[in-house]
């Protein structure tokens, strides 16, 4: 460490992708996959403007570790999660995450269902 304040930014970026399926017959097209297994508020029934469903919209997430050491075994931090309190793609064909109000990919955008989340605390070092 070269002095008592450190930051350290940090980025996670999940792509765009489809929500087709071409290894399984029941989602080979969007409209298939849609009609199939799609999460929306009135279960079986597909909006008309469905093209807007057929790719999830990629998801990027910045955070932000703040630390400051007060004495030689003394450190505040803070730590900051989604710093721009980004929202999640909608993706009604998620496995499990989400609800039909609002479908979301957990295992990919978590944070922006949690939105912006701050830590604080202090590190002992009993050495």
């Amino acid at each position: 460490m070269r002095g008592p304040l450190t930051i350290t930014p940090s980025v996670n970026f999940v792509g765009h992708f489809s929500i087709t399926d071409p290894s399984t017959s029941v989602a080979t097209t969007c409209a298939l996959a849609l009609g199939y297994n799609g999460n929306f508020p009135v279960p079986g029934t597909v909006p008309a403007n469905q093209k807007q469903f057929c790719t999830v919209g990629y998801f990027l997430e910045t955070n932000l570790f703040v630390g400051y050491q007060l004495t030689a075994n003394l450190q505040l931090h803070l730590s900051v999660r989604n710093v721009f309190n980004k929202q999640p793609p909608i993706d009604v064909m998620t496995y499990g995450s989400g609800s039909m109000f609002y479908p979301y990919d957990a295992a990919f955008a978590q944070d922006g269902a949690v939105g912006r989340f701050m830590t604080l605390g202090f590190t002992y070092n009993m050495e």
